[in-house]
């Protein structure tokens, strides 16, 4: 399972506008595994990427909270 956490880290990280996409969608799937859907969430925020990103900055506060809210805090 860690080499797959590790892939989705990684695709997630790539500097490709379809990648982030792909990502934030497995992140915010239900259906993803939370292991997993944690692995895509960390890969996609990267240093030096923010031009790819600033599109999502708006769609985190409007699609994360309640993704989030049935995770529970931890």
């Amino acid at each position: 399972m860690a080499g797959l956490a590790h892939a989705a880290t990684c695709a997630a990280a790539r500097r490709d506008p379809a990648a982030k996409e792909a990502a934030w969608r497995a992140a915010l799937d239900s259906g993803t595994p939370r292991f997993l859907a944690r692995a895509h969430a960390e890969g996609i925020w990267v240093t030096g990427q923010e031009d790819l990103m600033a599109g999502y900055r708006d769609r985190y506060f409007a699609e994360a909270p309640p993704v989030l809210s049935v995770w529970g805090a931890r």
